[in-house]
């Protein structure tokens, strides 16, 4: 594990020096560099990105990926070049999640990446389990922010009941993040 965290710190240093963004929009309430790193070297540029959940790095990925972004507050509307969906939190019956009446209607036919970033920790992401069927779940789904534990046990009850392999991830920021059904890693 430790040979894999270095193999890793090393690949981010040498891909970091090679492409150009922006490491302020990385971090705090966004994805890690890490996690941009990881993407950046697994997905093929050009490729589609759904994500749950939208800030600053959607901005940086949308600068080598077509990006739609799923969002609640209407404050991150259209603050960066992706296709949003808004979405409002409704309230089912055991949790918080985004109306999946506003989903079905726009969602996107197709894409090679789910990002879960969203919704933010005080509402919570067990919708995404309940609501599994909306999405194509036979691509690589990433979770983000899966140090704090109960989304971690979303991503590892999602990994359970698709029956698909998962591998976590330890950022060097802290952070961590879990790839279920990792596809990318075997395209190169």
């Amino acid at each position: 594990m430790k040979m894999q965290c270095v193999l890793m710190a090393l690949f981010t240093i040498h891909l970091s020096s090679m492409i150009a963004y922006d490491q302020n929009a990385l971090g705090g309430f966004s994805i890690s560099e890490d996690l941009f790193l990881y993407i950046l070297k697994t997905l093929e540029k050009g490729s589609t990105i759904l994500e749950l959940g939208s800030g600053t790095a959607t901005g940086e990925l949308a600068k080598y990926y077509k990006m739609y972004s799923i969002e609640h507050d209407k404050g991150y509307l259209n603050l960066q070049p992706s296709n949003y969906i808004y979405a409002p939190i409704r309230n089912y019956e055991n949790h918080l999640w985004y109306d999946i009446d506003h989903l079905k209607c726009q969602l996107p036919t197709n894409y090679d990446l789910l990002l879960i970033d969203g919704p933010p920790g005080h509402i919570g992401r067990r919708g995404f389990y309940y609501f599994l069927e909306l999405f194509h779940t036979d691509i690589t789904i990433i979770f983000d922010d899966a140090q704090r534990n109960y989304d971690l046990q979303v991503a590892l009850d999602v990994a359970e009941k698709l029956k698909k392999p998962y591998k976590i991830y330890t950022c060097s920021d802290g952070k961590k993040f879990v790839v279920i059904n990792d596809k990318l890693n075997n395209q190169k």
